[in-house]
């Protein structure tokens, strides 16, 4: 925004070019100046509020634009549009100002345009109403008139159309409070009453309304002339952007309804089509369909029907460019469909409501019928239009490059070459239609509609789901929806029926799909069956058909010999015997093949072989592409989502994936095609899968979701899936001879299909295990397979391949059942009862009299009985009673001999090396053997094992692993751990945590005592669910001892470790509270906290790493909530103790590790609701007495300290409450020592930005600071924040300093040391957030000392000129480190000020010491920027330490202070040797020098001719000038207590300061002659001769200024030499000698 000064920049502009010509607009301008003078240059514009100043300021601009002249407007109009944005116009003027501009619309272009740019702000700015908005329209629409440049026109038609809306925008601002005086009368005479501005508003359309008729306005001036076109425009932009104001104004309503859509119709009825005209009123027409169609409901209806019937009228015949007028319509209709909430409504007004016609229902029927007019692109298979890639995986195996495809000239959809950008109706600026609209954009528009209208349905069903609607609205909403989609079903379905057919490209085919299934989803989580299944027809249909009409002839053909070849086989095999027909057709699959032949000689070929019975139709084309992947994906992600609900429509989609799966895989091995090369060399590679490998990837990923999905699936639902395959399954083999007949036929290439299906539904039933769990479905599957199993008329191969399926069937059902305690009785019953099902109903039915069924039966049998070997080989419980002797002989080998007693006997005695070698392996093989052993008992029997045989069992698994002979063995052995704690937890289980009643003593008993602990697992005879919890115990106390005794083997160790953990993780929660005290006091203490390293070797490292992690999580989960006071605060004491004991071994990558655990640690117990003092003050003990050195070399221990420091956050959250200040000041110390760390770590730099470890010490301060959390610090700790950040901001120079001294030698790390100076920087940063957020270091008295160091700080950083953080593109000033500390130094003293009542800061000394420091440094400077930062600095902070300095009678020495570094600082350049003598203050006084100086005798001392050397910081010196000039005068000053004194004093120096000037300047001028003066010594003569003249003179400075006319009359004749001095010259005379 602009300030005075600009605006008076402006009106100099305008006053130098209007000098002589016109002087009016001269006067005006410097009363203007005269006006803005009176304020501050920098004052922007907007809080001029003076009316009078505002009419003095308009004036000359108005008179300028009323001028005529060019040059002038050119000035006066962006100043008037300055005026306007900032208000600066009064409202009295605005006529006149509308009248200059009106004026000025006849001079040139750009005069035009920036007159256009004023009025819309002057709208925006000023309520223009009435005459001032018939004049501002009139001027706006006087420069669309076709003699003006294109330029202005288009811009003042888009000014006259914002115009027209902001009319409507301040209706819809006005309060409905105001008076309402005018009265309009409407439908049915009906009165409405209206403020002014609606009044105005409906005066105004309705003469848009008269323009479109071509009427002539009746509000509107004459004068003001729109073409229709932009009459069009201004209408739809009112409407589109007032939607809500015409639905609520009757009147408005009123005007669209009567005047505008008649307009509208009768240009659409119009038989001159005018593009321009069409376009713009259906463009209105989109609008009002919109947003109004509640308030125009007939007439919606109306022009509905109107354009159904202009899309289907005409016919292919029609030239396409006569179609652009169809093609607006049906954008218009995608509008309309593309917002859901339109079509909703469309449907409630009209098809929903009874007594209204189905529009929504005729749209779609034009939409069929101009698809089926205009539609030639439609196939009647499902293909892309584009070619197969080279290479093109076929499932045949072969690589196809496949021929070119349909579609593949171009003539299909896309959105590349069937969409228009921009649209028809966007063509706003052409006269003519769009010359290339795509031939098939037509029927684009509708495959637009229909995605558009398929989601917005979806949609809307979806949303149905919302927990928030009241169940009234929701019940609404559902029959809204079944009402939509049962009337717009059918029509929808055969739309798409239509476009999946149709050619179009890949994006567009997977946008259609996956609409189409969202609408299909939609339409079954609603129950619409009949339509759902409609849908799912369509899309089974578009999969399984891949034969065009044109390609069946050609098939037949192709097929017609290999198909006499088979019947002729019929014929022949007919004719023999029942009893070798089964014989005889082994040989006819593998006939003209000598090699297959022979492999169907065997038992594995024969169960190939074909049947008897040859199909009933040629072997059909297996084209298969990419779209038929896409629509299956979809037609089983549908079925995934709609599974519960399918019924019986599962059939659609088995038979589908049926069709698909001989599609890709061939024929199965029961067709008589199965490896027929002759037929399968009959059909084309065109007529074979045509996919890529990603798309079989694709449709192999759907099917696996279908099965998992199975698998999750209700039982009722699992249930109807299997019946669905058991009937399909019964048609596919034909078994009851029975026709299936429905609309989808099943394929007779791969009848085993549906067979293979049921056992793999067995396979996905792990989850539910409904086979078990559910009777019935385990009676279908099984009576099934029973029943077809059993049939003698099927083939044999077929027969065994039904068992085998059977077989798998009851394996998994033994696999899945088994894995649960709770159906294991379940399983064993169904899966022997499934076995003797069959061989009972195959014994039932009697022997064969043929010898080769017989035959093939007993094959049968011993595959059935083979599966019960393995099914009792797997799950034998026969050994219950036996493991103790098991066990015994598992141990002998270790009872045997010991590895060391054979490594003893080899290097004892050499001459038995051999032998004992030979032993030593013999022992290993019975190790491993008997651990093979063991491995069978642990894998497959550890679920039957006897409750009292778990010890030995552990002992064993122990010894396995401490033997030394075979690592793996002893890793392995740990393994099983796992496994034996998971049977005994599921033992525990199983006694439902019953409660320990005799054994509780003895429980009591056994806290410390490992001895006890073995006594009663030893003695136990009864089975408890406390003996299992101390089997447990003790199986974690043998991984124990394993973990800390095995020292050399790290694999081992780890394992162990890992082990233990998981165990106490997983199955930690069925052990009793009490059960934590054993496990602590036998297990935890003498085992993993005696654990010490043995090395600092990695193995090592990690393993006490696995420790740590383990401990962590035993903690949070068992021991963090435990309520036990003291015995919980013993826990925690010996954690903390093993951390600090390993933390004194000084190993630092250890220490890294132990301070992330500490944090983990603190951060759960943190967490935890049970918060212990003492706890509390553990973690605080460990962690604040941690020893911090400087590791100069290992960049690992900086690493350690980051870690460290960020264990605080968690910390401070534990112990805030309970801190005391000697606690926070070792806290302090601790940030400080880390924070002087004297080496960077490797490859990087603090200039930009901290070290990792400043950083973490900047997070903890903000911690303590409040900054992003909500833990408040505590009063008493402020101070010491601010007091630590006080220290950190000058780390740059003393500690630097001190580093880079103790260091410099160092010439590994000389190079490496910190310059702190991103540290610095945001810590000052935070010191600033600290200073707003800690008032109470301001407002309690006590804080002085942290106060003053913090002044200190900044003023270094001040006096450093500190850059900080170099933020590269942006000014210096802005970002630069002493600026800010400059800034926080202001606020600090404001904020003492503010509470000088709570300190004692200012009336200390040393406080205003530092305020003197502070405003002497502000004079140092050296660049130009410096220096007015300087200046402005200065003068902020004198204007706020002045007042207070003055206030306090015993800061008299500081107000002299401050006088003398004014007077020092205000000399411009530097003293020569003489005038260094002449005002030595050693040795004179001040008014002894003002003598020297005034009683200079010129005549008896000769000057210099030197030049003079100006200070570099002379615009400082000025100001100093200036300072001490005013504080002379009694400027500034508020106490007169003190005001005399500062008067005084500055009056003393002034007067001295005036000697030297006047002196010097006699001195020069009488040496130079006549050359000039230098011009600073010129202006700073003039500057004291100035402050002098208005100097009062009183007694106590009369004297003192009567010496300075010794020298000022010896300047009178010099006067003339300089400028401006003969004016003030006499007049200080005259006034100093009064």
């Amino acid at each position: 925004m602009s300030n005075v000064q600009s605006l008076i920049g402006d009106l100099n502009g305008l006053l130098t070019d209007s000098k002589r010509r016109f002087p009016d607009i001269r006067s005006s301008c410097e009363a203007a100046i005269k006006v803005l003078k009176s304020y501050s240059l920098v004052v922007p514009i907007q809080e001029i509020n003076k009316e009078d100043h505002k009419e003095e300021i308009l004036k000359p601009f108005i008179l300028s634009c009323k001028s005529g002249n060019i040059k002038l407007t050119n000035i006066s109009i962006p100043v008037i549009h300055k005026l306007i944005l900032a208000h600066l116009i009064p409202e009295s003027d605005i006529t006149q100002a509308l009248l200059c501009l009106s004026e000025a619309s006849n001079l040139a272009v750009d005069i035009q345009l920036r007159i256009l740019q004023c009025l819309p702000a002057l709208m925006q700015k000023y309520p223009i109403t009435g005459t001032n908005l018939l004049d501002m329209l009139a001027i706006c629409s006087s420069l669309t008139a076709n003699n003006k440049s294109s330029m202005v026109v288009n811009t003042a038609s888009a000014t006259l159309q914002q115009l027209f809306t902001n009319i409507y925008d301040s209706i819809g601002e006005s309060s409905n409070e105001k008076k309402k005086e005018h009265e309009v009368v409407i439908d049915n005479d009906e009165t409405v009453k209206l403020d002014s501005l609606s009044h105005e508003g409906f005066l105004i359309f309705q003469d848009l309304c008269n323009f479109i008729d071509n009427e002539s306005p009746t509000y509107l001036k004459d004068s003001i002339h729109i073409k229709l076109y932009s009459v069009l425009e201004i209408v739809e932009s009112i409407v589109h952007g007032h939607q809500v104001l015409f639905q609520t104004h009757k009147e408005l309503t009123y005007l669209l309804r009567v005047r505008l859509f008649p307009s509208m119709l009768k240009i659409l009825n119009s038989v001159t089509k005018n593009f321009p005209l069409v376009n713009r009123t259906i463009r209105i027409m989109n609008v009002l369909l919109s947003t109004q169609l509640e308030n125009l409901k007939i007439e919606s209806e109306i022009v509905l029907s109107f354009f159904c019937h202009l899309v289907i009228d005409g016919g292919e015949t029609e030239e396409r460019e006569s179609n652009w007028e169809k093609y607006m319509v049906l954008e218009l209709l995608k509008n309309l469909f593309s917002d859901f909430s339109v079509l909703k409504l469309i449907f409630q007004q009209f098809d929903y409501n009874k007594s209204m016609k189905n529009v929504l229902k005729e749209l779609f029927s034009v939409f069929m019928v101009y698809l089926q007019k205009s539609n030639t692109i439609v196939d009647d298979i499902v293909r892309p239009v584009s070619r197969l890639a080279p290479g093109t995986f076929s499932t045949d195996g072969s690589s196809s490059s496949g021929s070119a495809l349909h579609g593949s000239n171009g003539n299909y959809l896309s959105r590349t070459t069937s969409n228009l950008k921009p649209s028809v109706l966007d063509h706003l600026d052409k006269l003519e239609p769009p010359g290339n609209i795509p031939s098939t954009y037509g029927i684009y528009l509708i495959y637009q509609i229909l995605i558009l209208f398929s989601d917005g349905v979806a949609n809307f069903v979806y949303n149905l789901n919302d927990e928030s609607k009241d169940p009234i609205s929701l019940e609404a909403d559902v029959e809204l929806a079944n009402a939509l989609i049962e009337g717009c079903g059918v029509d929808v379905s055969l739309l798409y029926e239509n476009f999946i057919y149709t050619s179009m490209d890949d994006d567009s085919f997977n946008i259609l799909i996956k609409s189409f299934q969202k609408f299909t989803h939609a339409t079954g989580l609603l129950g619409i069956t009949a339509t759902r299944d409609r849908l799912l027809v369509i899309l089974a249909k578009a999969i399984i058909k891949n034969t065009s009409k044109n390609d069946t002839n050609e098939i037949n053909s192709q097929s017609h010999s290999s198909g006499s070849m088979l019947q002729e086989q019929k014929k022949h095999l007919l004719a023999f015997g029942g009893s070798l027909v089964e014989s005889i057709s082994t040989s006819i699959a593998g006939e003209g093949s000598n090699e297959t032949n022979q492999a169907n000689t065997s038992s594995t070929s024969s169960t190939r072989s074909t049947p008897v019975a040859a199909p009933h139709s040629a072997l059909t084309s297996r084209y298969f592409n990419s779209r038929h992947v896409v629509c299956l994906r979809v037609l089983v992600n549908t079925a995934i989502s709609l599974k519960s609900t399918l019924q019986d429509s599962w059939n659609i989609i088995w038979i589908a994936l049926q069709w698909c799966g001989y599609y890709l895989d061939g024929p199965d091995q029961f067709s008589p095609y199965f490896n027929n090369t002759k037929v399968q060399q009959t059909l084309k590679e065109s007529k074979k899968p045509q996919i890529s490998a990603q798309d079989v990837t694709n449709v192999e990923n759907s099917i696996k979701k279908l099965y998992v999905s199975i698998g999750d699936s209700s039982v009722e639902t699992f249930r109807t899936i299997l019946i669905t395959l058991t009937r399909l399954s019964d048609f596919a083999l034909d078994v009851d001879n029975e026709k299936y007949e429905d609309e989808l036929p099943i394929s007779s290439f791969n009848k085993s299909y549906f067979v293979s299906r049921l056992a793999q539904v067995s396979e996905i039933d792990e989850f539910h295990n409904w086979l078990i769990k559910d009777e019935e479905s385990w009676d279908i599957i099984s009576s099934y397979f029973i029943d077809l199993g059993t049939k003698r008329n099927i083939h044999f191969s077929l027969r065994n391949y039904v068992v085998e399926m059977y077989m798998k069937v009851i394996e998994t059902v033994a696999v899945f059942g088994f894995q649960h305690d709770d159906l294991i009785e379940e399983t064993s019953q169904k899966t022997l009862n499934g076995l003797n099902g069959y061989l009972e109903k195959l014994f039932g039915m009697g022997s064969s009299k043929e010898l080769l069924i017989n035959n093939r039966e007993t094959e049968i049998h011993l595959l059935i009985l083979t599966t019960l070997h393995t099914l009792i080989d797997k799950y034998d419980k026969n050994y219950q009673q036996t493991w103790n002797e098991v066990f015994k002989l598992l141990n002998t080998p270790f009872r045997a001999v010991k590895k060391d007693e054979v490594e003893d006997t080899i290097n004892g005695d050499d001459t038995r090396s051999d032998e004992g070698v030979l032993l030593k392996d013999k022992t290993q093989l019975l190790v491993e053997k008997s651990f093979d052993t063991l491995k069978l008992i642990l894998d497959e029997f550890l679920s039957t094992l006897p409750f009292n045989q778990f010890k030995l069992l552990i002992d064993t698994l122990s010894n396995f692993v401490y033997q030394q002979y075979d690592l793996n063995i002893s890793f392995s052995s740990v393994s099983y751990f796992w496994l034996i704690s998971d049977s005994l937890k599921s033992r525990m289980v199983s006694f439902k945590c019953e409660t320990v009643s005799k054994s509780h003593d003895k429980q009591t008993e056994i806290h410390d005592d490992e001895n006890k602990l073995l006594e009663l697992i030893s003695g136990e005879k009864i089975e408890s669910y406390n003996f299992y919890i101390y089997l447990n115990i003790y199986l974690l106390l043998s991984l124990a001892k394993i973990s800390k005794h095995e020292i050399n083997r790290a694999q081992v160790r780890d394992g162990a470790i890992q082990t233990f953990y998981q165990i106490i993780d997983v199955h930690g929660n069925v052990l009793k509270n009490k059960s934590w005290d054993m496990i602590y006091d036998i297990v935890l203490l003498p085992n993993f906290f005696t654990i010490v390293p043995e090395s600092r070797g990695k193995d090592w490292l990690d393993s006490l790493q696995l420790i740590f992690t383990g401990l962590i999580s035993l903690y949070n989960k068992f021991v963090l909530n435990d309520d036990n006071g003291n015995g919980i605060v013993v826990k925690w004491q010996y954690l903390i103790d093993y951390f600090d004991k390993l933390l004194k071994l000084q190993w630092i990558d250890l220490n890294l590790k132990i301070f992330k655990s500490l944090q983990d640690l603190m951060t759960s117990y943190g967490g935890s609701k049970n918060i212990n003092k003492q706890v509390g003050d553990l973690f605080f003990k460990i962690w604040s007495q941690f020893p911090i050195e400087y590791d100069l070399i290992n960049n690992n221990y900086q690493e350690s300290l980051v870690q460290y420091m960020q264990c605080f956050l968690p910390l401070y959250k534990i112990t805030s409450k309970d801190l005391s200040i000697s606690d926070m000041d070792l806290i302090i110390n601790i940030f400080n020592k880390c924070g002087m760390y004297p080496v960077l770590p490797s490859n990087q730099s603090d200039n930009a930005k901290p070290t990792n470890l400043q950083n973490s010490i900047l997070q903890n301060l903000k911690l303590l600071s409040n900054v992003d959390n909500n833990i408040n610090l505590r009063p008493e700790f402020e101070p010491l924040v601010i007091q630590q950040l006080s220290n950190i901001i000058i780390y740059p120079y003393g500690i630097r300093n001190r580093i880079e001294t103790k260091l410099q030698n160092n010439e590994i790390v000389k190079n490496k040391l910190p310059t702190f100076v991103a540290f610095s920087h945001l810590s000052l940063n935070l010191l600033n957030e600290n200073l707003n957020n800690f008032d109470g270091v301001f407002s309690s008295i006590g804080n002085d000392n942290a106060i003053m160091k913090c002044l200190k700080s900044l003023l270094e950083i001040i006096e450093n000129k500190s850059i900080g953080i170099n933020n590269s593109g942006k000014e210096q000033s802005l970002s630069s480190l002493w600026i800010e500390s400059d800034l926080i130094f202001v606020k600090i003293i404001k904020k003492l000020i503010n509470h000088r009542d709570n300190n004692n800061l200012l009336t200390n000394d040393e406080f205003w010491k530092l305020i003197i420091q502070r405003i002497e440094i502000s004079f140092i400077a050296y660049d130009e920027k410096n220096q007015e930062i300087n200046i402005t600095q200065y003068h902020e902070l004198i204007e706020l330490v002045l007042p207070e300095l003055l206030k306090y009678e015993n800061n008299q020495h500081m107000i002299e202070d401050l006088v003398i570094k004014l007077y020092e600082n205000s000399y411009l350049y530097k003293f020569n040797d003489l005038e260094i003598r002449l005002m030595d203050q050693e040795k004179y006084t001040v008014d002894k020098t003002i003598d020297n100086l005034t009683l200079y005798k010129f005549d008896e001392f000769f000057g210099t001719t030197e030049s003079i050397e100006k200070y570099p910081n002379l615009r400082i010196r000025l100001n100093c000038l200036e300072e001490l000039i005013n504080f002379s005068l009694g400027k500034d000053t508020n106490t007169d207590s003190q005001k005399i004194v500062l008067k005084q004093l500055c009056e003393k120096y002034l007067i001295l300061r005036a000697s030297f000037t006047f002196r010097r300047i006699l001195n020069d001028i009488k040496l130079v002659y006549k050359c000039p003066i230098p011009i600073v010594q010129q202006k700073e003569l003039l500057m004291i001769l100035n402050g002098l003249n208005e100097l009062s003179v009183k007694n106590n400075n009369n004297d003192d200024l009567k010496k300075l006319s010794r020298l000022l009359i010896q300047l009178i004749p010099y006067s003339s030499r300089i400028n401006n001095l003969d004016k003030v010259l006499p007049q200080v005379l005259i006034k100093i000698s009064s």
